[in-house]
């Protein structure tokens, strides 16, 4: 792998990385207000569907708010850290895969809402998936290069 090509590899990882770890310490600054935000779009998705499993997830969810809350955070950022430093990449990139599928379900619901913000979250949420891309990216190359490119 020549120098620019680890440059490169390094400049993608951080630049992934450090959305995730930005996020994770403005939430751990911004505590009750994280808790807050969660519980709001909890409460959403459980108004909108009634039955046996979602009344008893209803009554446990916010039992347990701190700590799933919690290790979203933690997940964000020890994964994020693990993609800055090259250091596991792949369970790193893992971690920030399985933070944002769920955060991108459970917040940016766009099919639930209307007009601007319903546009406004359904940006959001592509832009999730992009950055899920990315990760998946990762996954498959690891801190290296997926193949060795031909000069030309």
């Amino acid at each position: 792998m020549s120098a620019l090509q680890k440059v490169v590899g390094f400049l993608g990882r951080l630049f992934l990385g450090a959305v995730f770890l930005i996020t994770a310490v403005c939430q751990l600054l911004g505590w009750p207000d994280v808790q807050q935000v969660f519980l709001t779009a909890f409460n959403r998705w459980v108004g909108l569907y009634h039955n046996e499993t979602v009344d008893w997830i209803a009554i446990v969810v916010p039992e347990w708010l701190v700590l799933i809350v919690l290790s979203g955070i933690i997940l964000k950022l020890l994964g994020s850290l693990m993609l800055i430093f090259g250091w596991r990449t792949r369970l790193g990139a893992t971690f920030l895969l399985i933070v944002l599928v769920v955060n991108t379900i459970g917040m940016h619901d766009f099919w639930h809402m209307v007009g601007d913000q319903g546009v406004l979250q359904s940006v959001m949420f592509l832009k999730n998936v992009a950055i899920m891309g990315g990760l998946l990216v990762v996954l498959a190359c690891g801190k290296g290069s997926c193949h060795k490119a031909k000069e030309e």
